[in-house]
């Protein structure tokens, strides 16, 4: 068996951080590897610094190019699977299909909360005959997905995992929050995602407004960075809360940092599944969430963390306050939330992906052998 990975972002975000598991997992089981990425991504970097067999497009130029690769990949290399991990990914591989005839079966992680559009080539390429499997990251995205597919059967849930060794350790090089002011006080409330719309840390804000309204005590802490961060910043200095909610910027030690916080404060409009919380769950911090995608297949309300309904600052602050204050409450829902997070480790992401892979080689064999006709029986 030897896996095609295909990846086309530059940046290093949830979904790439699972190829990377994925990739680790598999390799350590014995399973042939390539990955097709674009010129200069962070997930090149990875491949070139892990010693994984990489092939590299220009983002700048057709996805006709980019299938043409594919297909000469998968010819040249004998590939057995090819795993698409986003969207652009997935356009390329099915065109290789279309326009090269290239019967390499195509697996599809879905990872997105968002509706399928509804252009001819996007009900196209997730019905095409090349696709055996998409694979959702959660229950939430499965539910949405299979409104626009046709073979529902070829629709499965494997929940993305998280590395829980990697809390285990010390983490004494890691950013010190405490660091960013003189007169921080606790509890540290914290978000740890990259600065998007469908984050929506403008209802992170607003949630620290009403919070700081019960009391005085508190630093909110915004770690990462994105696209919004300008307009976030000047939202928090029109709320006058400059002084209350500090950014930090892009970080690399995350269990380092996590660990540091009292509560994960997850404002999230749209969401695939959130592995920021699952982290948080390893490290024994508190969740506060937002009821929304794959959240509250992991978030049990009141029992592995506290959730709330989208953009609903008032009840997200209330929530805040109770584990804040509620010490007894706070170490249940701790000590819930920690057994509760072995169910979604990258070991488990990987084998139960690896049995997909199995599944479909399995029946493309079964397709591949010749139905005896009755006549070539007889005597």
């Amino acid at each position: 068996m030897r896996i095609l990975h295909i990846s086309s972002p530059l940046t290093w975000r949830g979904g790439e951080q699972q190829l990377a598991y994925l990739i680790d997992e598999l390799r350590e089981r014995g399973i042939d590897q390539e990955v097709l990425c674009a010129d200069g991504s962070a997930v090149e970097s990875f491949c070139r610094n892990n010693k994984v067999t990489c092939y590299t497009f220009n983002k700048n130029i057709l996805q006709i190019v980019s299938a043409s690769i594919i297909n000469e990949i998968c010819v040249n290399d004998n590939i057995s699977l090819i795993h698409t991990h986003d969207a652009h990914s997935h356009s390329a591989a099915v065109l290789s299909s279309m326009i090269f005839g290239n019967s390499t079966p195509i697996i599809v992680s879905r990872r997105t909360n968002f509706p399928i559009c509804t252009n001819w080539f996007s009900k196209v390429k997730y019905n095409h005959s090349s696709v055996s499997r998409i694979v959702c990251v959660s229950e939430k995205i499965k539910e949405q997905v299979s409104k626009s597919i046709n073979e529902k059967s070829k629709i499965v849930t494997v929940y993305s995992g998280i590395d829980l060794m990697r809390f285990k350790n010390n983490n004494v090089d890691a950013l010190r929050l405490s660091s960013f002011g003189d007169n921080l006080t606790h509890p540290f409330i914290g978000n740890i995602a990259a600065l998007t719309e469908e984050k929506d840390f403008f209802t992170f804000v607003n949630t620290a407004d009403v919070y700081f309204k019960s009391t005085h005590q508190g630093t909110f802490f915004i770690i990462g960075d994105g696209p919004y961060r300008s307009q976030i910043e000047s939202y928090i200095s029109k709320k006058g809360l400059k002084d209350k909610i500090i950014f930090t910027g892009f970080q690399q030690n995350i269990a380092g940092i996590m660990k540091q916080l009292d509560c994960l404060l997850f404002t999230s409009h749209s969401e695939g599944l959130g592995t920021t919380i699952l982290d948080a769950m390893a490290c024994r911090i508190p969740v506060v969430a937002t009821r929304t995608g794959g959240i509250p297949e992991i978030v049990i309300n009141g029992y592995t963390g506290l959730l709330a309904p989208v953009k609903n600052a008032d009840i997200l602050a209330r929530c805040l306050i109770k584990i804040t204050r509620d010490h007894f409450y706070r170490r249940m829902l701790v000590r819930s939330a920690n057994a509760h997070v072995y169910n979604f480790t990258k070991q488990k992401m990987a084998l139960q992906t690896l049995d997909i892979y199995h599944q479909v080689l399995y029946e493309r064999s079964l397709a591949s052998v010749p139905v005896l006709q009755p006549s070539l029986l007889s005597f």
